[in-house]
């Protein structure tokens, strides 16, 4: 039986005599059922006042409604406590969601040629030698370069081909996990892409107008951008692919030495040349041999372009 029952029931006189004395007993220990006492005693005496004034005939002093309608607002309290604390909970985990992000480290070094880069209405151009933090929603146009690196997180890089453009859709860094995640769109030109074997919590996604990307660990694949077409080539490796805007969408996986192009009619897969799969293999693996043995030095008395920070770069 519930304390307020009980209770409930020796006010009325309804216990047994043995039972009756135990509650008094308790009363007297227990400053909780105490202040139930009194409320139901107050509610009787209320009623009571009522009742001598003149109550209709059929009015009927029922103490097991009263009962149940304190413990109902009891209930309610304890629900609305739990609701509160429940929607602090959350708040607080809404605003501690960006401290376990950072931008995953993403940096651009030209190495032929200039290159624009852009975000919003502020653009600077960038010579070779030169390098630069990227940030998400940053904008790389090849408009006279040939070559420009862009380097990750994880040891992975991007090779960027004559008069590519691309945009940094995504980067980021889970500190709690350590693992980074990427998303760059390809929009014109071509690029090659280089994924080591031991690049662990490490995900990119490179998308085009027609089609993305999604490398394993361990992978070189080489992506083209024109009108009206995308190209994939696997060199080494496996990655998966999806056609975007093909009418008959679905998801396959290109093997080391085989390649996709995707229109908007359709999906074409074939077989690369060996030879220009290991010229692509070894292309890679130097520039990923160069990155390794390249030191990043800071420009002495450099002064930022437009809020950001360039640093001069070479080698040892």
């Amino acid at each position: 039986m519930r304390p307020e029952k009980e209770i409930g029931a020796y006010i009325d006189g309804e216990l047994e005599f043995a039972k009756s004395e135990a509650m008094k007993m308790h009363l007297q220990r227990c400053g909780r059922c105490r202040r139930i006492e009194a409320r139901l005693r107050q509610a009787k005496d209320v009623l009571l006042v009522f009742k001598n004034e003149g109550l209709p005939a059929d009015f009927k002093l029922d103490m097991a409604d009263m009962r149940a309608q304190i413990s109902f607002g009891q209930a309610s309290f304890q629900r609305l406590k739990l609701f509160i604390f429940a929607s602090l909970f959350f708040c607080l985990l809404f605003l501690a969601l960006p401290l376990l992000y950072r931008p995953a480290a993403t940096r651009l070094f030209p190495l032929v040629g200039e290159t624009i880069v852009s975000n919003g209405p502020s653009a600077f151009r960038m010579e070779r030698w030169a390098s630069v933090v990227l940030r998400k929603g940053d904008r790389i146009n090849q408009e006279s370069g040939k070559l420009a690196i862009i380097e990750l997180e994880k040891g992975a890089f991007i090779l960027l081909k004559e008069k590519a453009s691309a945009v940094i859709v995504s980067n980021r860094h889970n500190r709690l996990t350590g693992s980074s995640g990427y998303v760059i769109k390809l929009t014109n030109g071509s690029a090659l892409v280089w994924v080591p074997d031991n690049a662990k919590l490490f995900s990119l996604k490179m998308e085009a107008v027609n089609a993305s990307v999604r490398p394993l660990a361990g992978t070189a694949f080489y992506m083209e951008e024109g009108p009206g077409y995308s190209l994939v080539q696997a060199a080494k490796g496996r990655v998966v692919f999806e056609p975007l805007s093909a009418r008959y969408y679905r998801v396959m996986k290109l093997d080391s030495g085989s390649q996709a192009y995707v229109t908007a009619a359709g999906v074409r897969t074939g077989v690369i040349a060996g030879d220009t799969t290991q010229a692509m293999v070894k292309e890679l693996e130097s520039m990923h041999v160069f990155l390794k043995n390249t030191i990043i030095k800071p420009a002495p008395g450099l002064l930022p372009v437009r809020g950001r920070e360039v640093d001069y770069w070479g080698s040892e």
